[in-house]
C-alpha cells in the first residue's frame, strides 16, 4: 500500500466496516494491491470504456457515476459517498474487461483502489463478506429502480423534491433557517441527474424559493420546509431510509 502504517490501519478499519465477516489478516495480506488516491473537484476518476482492472471504494467526498448517450451527452445515474463502491461489474461478471460507466469527483474525494484479481481472491477466501457487497448492491438496484420509475411517472418538480430530500438526509446540516445542503453541485449536474434542462431546473428552484420551501444561494441550498418537500416528492419511509446511504 502506498501509505504509512498508521494510515494503512485506518484504511483496513474502513474496509472492515463495509465488509462484515472479513478477516483483518486476510486484508493485510493483499496490502500491495490496495492504494489510496485523492482527486480534486471535477477530476475524472474512471472513463467509460476504459480497462477495468480495479475496484473502487469512496472513503471521503462525493463522486458521480454516469453514462454517455449516443449523442455524447452525459447522464448522471447516481452519487457515491463514503462506503460506496464502483467497478464491481468486472469483479463479478466474467469476461467484462471494461468499465461500463464513468466516474468523476464532484468534490475533493479520497478513494481506496483494490486490484481486481487480489480482491476477487480475498472474497473467495472469505465468502461471508460477500453478503455486505450484496446488501449494498441490492440497495443500489432498489434505488435505481425507484429513480427509473419516477422518471416516467413523476414530473420534474416531484423528482427535484425527491433529490433535495435525498441530499438533505445524507448531507444536511441543521442551521437557523432550516437544513443546509452545503455541497458544490452546479445546476448542470443536478439537471443531468434529473434528466431535464438547466433552464427548467432554474425555473423550478426559483418557484420553490418564491414559495419559501427552499432558499438558494449559488450551489448552496437551504431547505426551509422539509415536510412540504417530502409530501411533494411522494416518498415512503422505506426509500427514505435507502436514500441515507445511496442516491
Amino acid at each position: 500500500m502506498n501509505t504509512n502504517s498508521e494510515e494503512f490501519s485506518d484504511v483496513i478499519d474502513f474496509l472492515l466496516d463495509y465488509l462484515e465477516g472479513i478477516d483483518r489478516e486476510k486484508v493485510e495480506g493483499i496490502a500491495d494491491s490496495i492504494f489510496i488516491t485523492r482527486y480534486k473537484e471535477d477530476d475524472l476518476i474512471v472513463q467509460e470504456g476504459s480497462l477495468a482492472s480495479t475496484v473502487y471504494s469512496v472513503r471521503d467526498g462525493l463522486v458521480k457515476v454516469g453514462k454517455y448517450a449516443i449523442s455524447d451527452k452525459r447522464r448522471v445515474l447516481r452519487f457515491l459517498t463514503g462506503g460506496g463502491w464502483f467497478g464491481l461489474e468486472s469483479l463479478f461478471m466474467e469476461g467484462q474487461e471494461s468499465n461500463i460507466q464513468y466516474a468523476r469527483a464532484v468534490t475533493d474525494a479520497e478513494l481506496i483502489l483494490i486490484e481486481r484479481g487480489a480482491f476477487r481472491g480475498l472474497l473467495k477466501s472469505q465468502p461471508d463478506s460477500l453478503f455486505s457487497l450484496c446488501n449494498w448492491l441490492s440497495r443500489e438496484v432498489a434505488t435505481l429502480e425507484l429513480k427509473l420509475t419516477r422518471d416516467f411517472a413523476e414530473g420534474a418538480k416531484q423528482n427535484l423534491c425527491f433529490l433535495l430530500v435525498a441530499l438533505a438526509e445524507r448531507f444536511g446540516e441543521e442551521v437557523e433557517s432550516g437544513t443546509l445542503v452545503n455541497l458544490k453541485l452546479p445546476n448542470h449536474t443536478l439537471a443531468n441527474l434529473l434528466g431535464i434542462s438547466t433552464e427548467t431546473l432554474r425555473r423550478l428552484i426559483k418557484r420553490m424559493s418564491d414559495n419559501q420551501v427552499i432558499e438558494s444561494d449559488g450551489t448552496k441550498i437551504t431547505i426551509k420546509d422539509k415536510e412540504s418537500l417530502k409530501q411533494t416528492a411522494n416518498i415512503n419511509d422505506f426509500y427514505l431510509e435507502l436514500l441515507k446511504d445511496t442516491f
